[in-house]
């Protein structure tokens, strides 16, 4: 994809142009850009956003995201129609019917045939939805906020791409829009052979038709819109996790008994349906047989066992055990799944719920204004995004410089090597940068340089967006992994100052690098002052090309007094003495 930059001159004249996007991070697949404020296509729908998110798009894009929460819901339900039906219809259904044929063939009101119609529909078009709704993916190094891509191309080679189920992925969606009942049906209609090909394809097709269930996985994309609490998913999924459980253990535990399988000839004729007088089987009894199978398998699940149920043959005693082995590992996982819901994860998260409810109290008794409220809490998330809050200055000061150095290049190394400046340095040259930098944060709307002062760092945008104007002209704006600041404090200017006013449009975490702290890395690393004469060269290329003579031969004395006089003791190549003594080269290589 491309990168529109638009610059506007101080005599009216506009032009866009077209330049490659050079952030491709291709050694990186995980990696995704904050994109969402370029030009072109963006997406249809958006999520809600979650906390932790960086909010630097335009309000004006985002849309759809009722509906969009609405269409995860029917999703979901549409999926849990599949968690009950294949299991039910294979059990209670017709030994040579188990897809459960006939009950997918009645069209009527209430009847399951309109409920498999509306799945195929709405499957096939939630490839279109996906394919065109905007996503919240997780930044790399340190505390990362989750940041909104939308432009569709980037959306389509994700889709594309992805394999996880549980957000969205091309091929499992593809695989779960497939009618696989259907097919099942009309392939091997039933009645369908006890033995042979015939059942064996049937139940094929009928464990494809499970495939379906993989949309289940959405639940987590469900509750992160409706709330983004760990506490409501984990009590969800445990009940989820229950009921299934309990669906599919009395679904096989009715199917056993009802044909009589696995049967030894010490057993007799009796199991346990018969001693509830449900065989031989009554039409339209099923909710009495499934609710009796259900009751069974809670009961043994949960050691309770009432003794009114009670398993008669050998194969029903063995899976009797398994089912009450099986019940004490459950329970004792939701057992300690409650308590870890109770007494939260860890001391990180403890402090940080701590810290935004005294957040909430101030902010009420103060009586702050929303709109302040907004920027408070906007700041907190950009802050702690992961919702943990811990004392990382104080850890990291105790570390051993070389050590620090490691972890920052570890943290921010990525982001940094990104910017022209920067890029193709040495190990050891980029951990150095990286030791130097501080992190500072900016609320909308709030003024980070001015132009004509006296430059004193530069900065790399790391989240948010940062407006660049000259005489209250709007120029581009600078987003995550792109600089600016470097040309005045390098005397790549006509006059020596600032030439562009820089002001943060949303909320911003910058990593800015000072002046005396980084002069000394300059002078010190070969590979690092190469880079400066790259970004000096094509800037005066830059300047011939649209400044008057005089103003060229300005900005060109002051980068050549500055190379010189603090690299007095680096002996410049012979290449290099060409390229400082003859202006032409300068311009022909720019």
């Amino acid at each position: 994809y491309t990168r529109t930059h638009t610059h506007t001159h101080t005599h009216t004249h506009t032009h866009t142009h077209k330049q490659p996007h050079t952030h491709t991070h291709a050694e990186d697949p995980g990696y995704y850009e904050s994109i969402h404020w370029t030009e072109g296509p963006r997406a249809w729908l958006y999520p809600k956003v979650p906390w932790g998110a960086e909010e630097s798009f335009a309000e004006g894009y985002a849309r759809g995201t009722r509906f969009f929460l609405i269409w995860e819901v029917i999703i979901y339900a549409l999926a849990m129609s599949t968690v009950f039906r294949i299991p039910y219809h294979f059990a209670f259904g017709s030994f040579q019917n188990p897809g459960g044929c006939e009950a997918q063939s009645d069209m009527s009101f209430g009847g399951l045939g309109p409920i498999l119609f509306l799945q195929d529909i709405m499957y096939g078009l939630d490839i279109i939805v996906q394919m065109h709704s905007a996503q919240f993916v997780k930044g790399t190094g340190g505390k990362a906020m989750l940041m909104c891509v939308d432009d569709l191309p980037t959306l389509r080679n994700n889709y594309a791409k992805a394999l996880n189920p549980a957000r969205k992925s091309l091929i499992w969606d593809i695989f779960s829009a497939i009618p696989w009942n259907r097919i099942g049906c009309a392939s091997f209609p039933p009645p369908v052979e006890g033995s042979g090909g015939e059942m064996a394809g049937a139940l094929v097709l009928v464990f494809l038709d499970l495939c379906r269930m993989s949309k289940m996985l959405r639940l987590v994309i469900v509750v992160q819109i409706v709330n983004d609490a760990s506490g409501i998913w984990a009590c969800i999924k445990l009940l989820c996790q229950l009921f299934m459980s309990a669906h599919y253990v009395g679904c096989v535990w009715f199917r056993v008994a009802s044909d009589n399988l696995f049967v030894s000839a010490f057993d007799g004729d009796d199991n346990w349906l018969s001693g509830q007088s449900i065989l031989p089987r009554i039409e339209g009894n099923w909710a009495y047989e499934y609710t009796t199978s259900l009751y069974w398998v809670i009961t043994t699940m949960s050691t309770v066992g009432y003794g009114d149920l009670l398993p008669v043959t050998t194969f029903e005693r063995i899976y009797a055990m398994c089912v009450m082995i099986g019940g004490v590992a459950f329970f004792a996982t939701i057992t300690g799944t409650i308590t870890e819901v109770i007494s939260s994860n860890s001391r990180g998260t403890a402090r940080f719920q701590d810290f935004i409810t005294e957040v909430d109290e101030f902010i009420r008794v103060a009586r702050v204004p929303d709109e302040q409220k907004k920027l408070i809490l906007q700041f907190f998330e950009l802050k702690y995004p992961d919702k943990n809050i811990f004392d990382d200055e104080a850890i990291v000061s105790q570390l051993p410089q070389g050590l620090r150095r490691q972890l920052m290049t570890e943290t921010y190394g990525r982001l940094m090597s990104t910017v022209p400046l920067l890029q193709n340095l040495k190990t050891s040259t980029l951990q150095q940068v990286c030791g130097e930098i501080e992190i500072v944060n900016c609320i909308p709307q709030e003024n980070i340089t001015t132009e004509g002062k006296e430059p004193d760092a530069f900065f790399i945008v790391r989240h948010g967006l940062v407006q660049l104007s000259r005489r209250e002209l709007k120029l581009q704006r600078v987003g995550p992994g792109e600089m600016f600041g470097e040309l005045a404090l390098f005397g790549l200017t006509a006059d020596g100052l600032r030439w562009r006013s820089a002001e943060s449009v949303v909320q911003c975490e910058m990593l800015r690098m000072d002046k005396n702290r980084f002069m000394p890395v300059l002078l010190e690393n070969s590979d690092l002052r190469a880079r400066y004469r790259t970004l000096a060269a094509r800037q005066i290329a830059r300047v011939q090309k649209s400044a008057t003579k005089g103003r060229q031969h300005i900005m060109w004395d002051r980068a050549l007094d500055f190379s010189f006089s603090n690299w007095q003791f680096d002996e410049p190549s012979e290449a290099e003495q060409l390229l400082y003594s003859n202006e032409a080269v300068w311009g022909a290589n720019g």
